[in-house]
């Protein structure tokens, strides 16, 4: 990248950076033209933006002294300043990180319960940018101490209707006739409400089985404990076993894949046949082929799938599935009518023209027929269902015919012309 150019062959110059350049190490090289030289020699320096700040959106329930500290994270290096407001007040601190482009880990230790926010945050580049919102419930002192741990998912969500083992560590002694009950409850930790044993399932020395029903919401900040009844005692929040750090409880609902509805088509026509999803996206869904299962990545809800039959089917899903949960449930069908039509080539002696097609409004026919003899219309659904019917009597061997389809939902429909025993077909698409 050219910063400066100069014909000054001795003292110093000065340059300034445009926004292109990405935050990083860069080094500056000066070349000569004539001779042509070049020297590297000069030192390694860094180009910063201005500082990201983001804390970890937890909600968390901790022991004094046990892992009480809330994280930042940061891409800028050097030093920077940021405000933090604390249930006491806001907090002025200066930090100063390594360069290198890497994610950087503040440490911020907490001593009293409340809500944690980032207020802002500024260095050499100017103001920076902030985000996140922590809630911290630090508990009492207790002859008890439980620290709930479960087992890492792929995004480390747990999912409704699947059952889950809760393994424990534990301080203290727990009396004999102690029972232990897992709960959930809301992101600043109130309203708790206990999970139920899985079917089948007791606690043992592994931990406490637990099972997430169907009803709970989705939602990524519940937070997640144990109780124990002997003695009285609720733990910690959720602890990641990778870092011993308190996390929140994320749940997500098994995939869900509905069909609904009739639709009408000719042979040779594709059906667009509407899947309403639920559940983290992305999903596959799988259905019957004409040579075996084919099964389609989805990205949105509701999904059109292309479906063309040769003959009238109720089409069902076999399948849906996603990363978070496996697989899911299927339900409903879709009719999918699929008509013939008689002919796509006039078989009157009549030339004509059906204008225009597709049409919002009106449908115009016109044509030549020398014959004179009355020509009757019908305008039915690819159902079969009747919606006009119309005759007209050409005169001076010229057909001019219009029929009205304001009044007609949108869809395919079929026109047919017959006159003197013999009849076409046309095909019109209502817009």
């Amino acid at each position: 990248m050219l910063v400066q150019e100069t014909a000054v062959l001795s003292g110093s110059f000065s340059f300034s950076l445009s926004a292109a350049p990405v935050a990083g190490a860069y080094m500056l090289e000066c070349r000569a033209s004539a001779p042509a030289l070049t020297f590297s020699q000069a030192p390694i320096f860094y180009v910063q933006k201005p500082v990201s700040l983001s804390l970890a959106p937890v909600s968390k329930a901790i022991y004094k002294n046990y892992y009480n500290q809330l994280i930042l994270s940061s891409t800028a290096g050097g030093t920077f300043s940021y405000k933090m407001a604390t249930p006491s007040g806001v907090q002025t601190n200066s930090v100063t990180m390594p360069f290198g482009g890497t994610t950087n880990k503040i440490l911020v230790p907490i001593t009293e319960s409340g809500s944690y926010s980032l207020v802002d945050a500024s260095s050499r580049c100017g103001p920076g940018h902030v985000s996140g919102v922590a809630s911290v419930t630090i508990l009492p002192q207790s002859e008890a101490i439980i620290f709930p741990r479960m087992p890492n998912t792929l995004d480390g969500a747990y999912c409704t209707g699947q059952s889950y083992l809760v393994s424990m560590q534990t301080v203290g002694s727990f009396r004999s006739d102690n029972v232990f009950t897992a709960y959930i409850a809301d992101s600043v930790g109130r309203v708790f409400r206990s999970l139920p044993i899985a079917p089948n399932k007791e606690f043992s020395s592994d931990g406490l089985y637990i099972f997430l029903p169907n009803d709970l919401p989705d939602g990524d900040r519940f937070v997640f404990r144990v109780g124990s009844s002997n003695p009285a005692h609720m733990s910690a929040s959720l602890v990641d076993p990778r870092s011993s750090e308190s996390v929140n409880f994320m749940v997500r609902h098994v995939p869900t894949a509905t069909l609904t509805g009739t639709l009408a088509i000719f042979k040779g026509d594709s059906a667009r046949v509407s899947v309403a999803l639920t559940g983290t996206p992305p999903w596959r869904v799988t259905y019957p082929g004409q040579v075996g299962p084919l099964s389609y990545g989805i990205d949105q809800s509701p999904y059109v799938l292309a479906v063309k039959p040769d003959t009238t089917i109720r089409f069902q899903l076999t399948s849906v599935y996603n990363l978070q949960c496996g697989r899911g449930t299927v339900s409903g069908t879709t009719q999918i009518i699929v008509s013939v039509l008689l002919s796509t080539e006039p078989a009157l002696p009549l030339t004509v023209r059906v204008f225009p097609n597709p049409t919002s409004a009106g449908l115009q026919i016109e044509g030549d027929w020398p014959t004179g003899s009355p020509v009757a219309f019908v305008l039915t659904t690819a159902t079969g269902r009747q919606v006009h019917e119309s005759v007209n009597t050409p005169a001076g061997g010229r057909l001019s015919h219009r029929i009205d389809l304001s009044g007609q939902p949108t869809g395919v429909y079929i026109l047919t012309a017959e006159a003197d025993g013999r009849r076409s077909q046309f095909k019109v698409l209502k817009q």
